[in-house]
């Protein structure tokens, strides 16, 4: 299954609506774009050139024949001016460098990790593991137990609101809770159950 979603950028103008008849400037980082102006292309693959200014219809920078259309530059960083149809500026960024560092969540195991400068074969698998179903196989990680029961041993943790059982004396070292409505009948067959009866 696929989501279907807007996948073109919309540009907004000063007052945050979508900016008709406005203009798109992309030129080399730290410059003006419209005295240094690099090439934008509408594909990934860098073939087709759009002309500068790119303009903009309802929001959407659009290409030559008014469609919408996505942009492209061969360079890792650029500036970019965007003006709206009176030629005021909406916005300017010198850079769209953006620091990866500043998005990476740290840790002292994942410094350690790349650090290192021999991380272990082990470390370096987790990392190119693809989602969270390869993570639990590769490190043995149960599934939760099923809705209809199942077994359960070891210490337990409760989180949450509500009650937890406790048992003071030793020998008890297992128990069954058991949940009915009003009008259900004592379903306790051995010391150490608990009923839980709901109240009319």
């Amino acid at each position: 299954m696929q989501q279907v979603r807007n996948i073109f950028p919309l540009f907004l103008d000063a007052r945050g609506d979508l900016l008709d008849g406005g203009n798109i400037f992309v030129g080399e980082a730290g410059a003006d774009p419209q005295v240094n102006p690099i090439t934008v292309y509408a594909d990934q693959a860098l073939t087709t050139p759009l002309s500068q200014p790119i303009r903009t219809v309802g929001g959407f920078a659009v290409n030559e024949n008014a469609n919408p259309t996505f942009m492209f530059v061969a360079q890792s960083d650029y500036c970019q001016r965007v003006t709206d149809s009176s030629g005021s500026l909406v916005a300017y960024a010198p850079s769209t460098f953006v620091d990866s560092d500043s998005f990476q969540p740290r840790s002292t195991a994942l410094d350690a990790l790349v650090n290192n400068g021999t991380p272990t074969d082990y470390g370096l698998s987790l990392l190119r593991l693809g989602n969270y179903s390869q993570f639990k196989a590769a490190n043995s990680i149960p599934d939760y137990l099923a809705l209809t029961g199942g077994t359960m041993s070891g210490q337990t943790t409760h989180q949450g609101a509500g009650v937890e059982p406790y048992w003071s004396d030793p020998a008890m070292i297992s128990g069954k809770m058991y949940y009915t409505d009003a009008a259900g009948a004592d379903p306790t067959t051995a010391v150490g159950e608990i009923w839980f009866k709901g109240v009319a």
